[in-house]
């Protein structure tokens, strides 16, 4: 499953892209992560990784899952907004998936740098 993770590259396209969409400037979105507007725009370039505490607080300010920022596949293009309607068990379904990509995710980190 870890080569069907995206590189921090692409990671910060899809960020660039959810932010574009959403209508919102780099400061805008730096400001609901608590983080600099230079550290959006490192992220969005590719310089540099999210950490796990950002990654959580983009989905929440996208309404994605986990797997919409970091799968190559697109197969985690599940916004949340619709499970919060639907049957909860797709809600506890993403939470163990959250659980599982951070731990690939920070075991994948760890092996590179």
């Amino acid at each position: 499953m870890a080569d069907s993770y995206c590189t921090s590259g692409e990671t910060g396209q899809r960020v660039a892209q959810l932010r574009t969409q959403m209508r919102m400037s780099q400061q805008q979105l730096a400001s609901r992560l608590d983080v600099t507007q230079s550290t959006i725009s490192r992220i969005e370039a590719g310089e540099r990784a999210l950490t796990v505490g950002e990654l959580g607080r983009l989905t929440q300010v996208f309404g994605v899952t986990v797997g919409a920022l970091l799968w190559r596949d697109g197969s985690g293009l599940v916004a949340l907004r619709a499970l919060a309607g639907g049957d909860s068990s797709g809600v506890q379904e993403s939470l163990q998936l959250f659980r599982e990509l951070i731990g690939d995710y920070l075991g994948a980190r760890a092996l590179v740098g």
